[in-house]
Parts: C-alpha cells; structure tokens; sequence
C-alpha cells in the first residue's frame, strides 16, 4: 500500500483522494520520474470464465500447483488425478485454485474437469458410513450412509473421496 485515501489536513471538506509526492532533502519532487511509465496491458483471459466459484478436478496424475500463473513459479505441490480446487481466480490460461485443506495456487485451465461426470459409481459394502461436510475425519456429519446404497465419486483429496448420493454431497473416507 502506497497510501489511503481521505479527507485530512487541507482536504477537509473536499472530496477523498490521495497526494503522492517524493520528498528529498531539498524538498518535495516530481513523482512521475520515479513511477514506471510503461502501461503493460493485462493478458487476455483464455481460461473459461464460466468456471468461477465452482469445484472442479485435476484431469491427470502429475500436474504441479504453482505460486503463480506460470511454469517460471516455483511449484507447490504434484496434485494427483481427480483431486478436487475449487476455482477462485483466472489469467492468461491459468486458474488460481483453492484445495480443500486452504492451500492457493495456480494451475493450467486444461488442468482441469468438471465434476459432473463421476469418476466411478458404487454400492456400498458397509453400513453406517459417515457423510461428512469436509475430507477430515473429525469434520461434520451430514448423513449416514447404509450398505447398498448407490454412490457416485466426483473426486478426491487425500485419503477421502467426495461424493454424490442421492440429494446429498460431501465426503467419505475412501474405500
């Protein structure tokens, strides 16, 4: 932050806005010499916009999360195949992602695939399987599944899998 805008000293009454001077030992200066002048556009956004604020997964084993939009980061993490982001963020042809432990980063936008499509649907060989509202085994319990019912798996993140079954969705240690 470079400054705040307001109403003080001799902008009182006025409207709010904000003075930028550089002051040297002879006084206050011309601050545009020392701003960069050259206007760099922003890149065009080629990732689909449409896909904002929804959950998605990584389509293939090996695709690193970097720091930033681009190769040139340094990569957080190798995010294994069908794990789930939810897509916070896009530029260039990057998605700025959010994992379900609360970890950023960036990935390609042909990274990744809508969770429409299941990976996989199965019965269920056990009963009274939690349903919980995050992939943590001391997370909320939104349901109880019982043995024989019909899951769809969306997707995953680390040891549980998130999944459809009937009207609900949330998470299930996987089987």
């Amino acid at each position: 932050t470079l400054g705040l805008i307001g109403t003080t000293g001799n902008a009182i009454g006025g409207p709010p806005h904000l003075h930028f001077g550089i002051y040297t030992t002879n006084g206050a200066v011309n601050p545009l010499p020392y701003v960069n002048q050259t206007i760099k556009l922003a890149d065009e956004i080629r990732a689909s916009e449409s896909s904002l604020n929804k959950i998605m997964r990584i389509s293939s084993t090996g695709i690193n999360m970097y720091e930033g939009p681009a190769i040139t980061f340094p990569a957080v993490i190798k995010l294994p195949e069908g794990t789930l982001a939810e897509i916070i963020a896009a530029t260039s042809s990057w998605y700025k992602v959010l994992l379900p432990d609360g970890r950023y980063g960036f990935v390609r936008n042909t990274s990744l695939n809508p969770i429409e499509n299941p990976i996989k649907q199965i019965k269920l060989a056990i009963n009274n399987l939690p349903l919980l509202d995050r992939p943590d085994t001391t997370a909320g319990q939104k349901d109880l599944l019982t043995q024989g019912q019909s899951i769809k798996v969306l997707g995953a993140f680390q040891d549980f899998w998130y999944i459809s079954a009937g009207n609900e969705k949330g998470w299930i240690i996987k089987l």
